[in-house]
């Protein structure tokens, strides 16, 4: 049975280029919608930048995690531990080539709410990005944690 409702997100990452120096943290708080339908949470949400505003979409499973990122730059990622994903960051000035491979890949689903924990490496044309470490946490309005 497909149920659509509000929900609350908490989103903490770490970006880090391999130094302890240069890790980035991130932390944000948001509303969005879930969508349950089966064994699969669906997530959508929008990230506000400094200059743009990104539309976010998780599709959580117990096996993996895919995240479609739509803006002024727009990819698609898909997380399964020990997989390697291949894919293309569309920018205004051109598409790349980027890659990630998780690390860990942590789900967790309860009645109204549930859990991500994703820790991956990302490449771009090639070359070592970033060691990133994403949690979302979210609960359907109401439910608050």
């Amino acid at each position: 049975m497909k149920e659509s409702r509000p929900a609350v997100i908490s989103l903490e990452a770490r970006i880090s280029d391999g130094s302890a120096e240069n890790t980035l943290p991130v932390s944000m708080m948001m509303t969005g919608e879930i969508i349950r339908e089966g064994d699969t949470d669906f997530l959508v949400y929008r990230e506000s930048g400094e200059e743009e505003e990104t539309e976010v979409h998780l599709m959580i499973s117990d096996q993996y995690v895919t995240m479609n990122r739509i803006g002024n730059c727009s990819t698609t990622m898909m997380f399964r531990k020990g997989r390697r994903f291949e894919s293309e960051y569309e920018t205004p000035y051109g598409k790349l080539e980027m890659s990630v491979f998780p690390r860990e890949v942590r789900t967790l689903r309860g009645e109204d709410s549930g859990e991500v924990r994703l820790e991956y490496e990302m490449m771009m044309q090639g070359k070592y990005v970033s060691s990133n470490v994403l949690e979302v946490k979210y609960s359907m309005k109401g439910n608050e944690r």
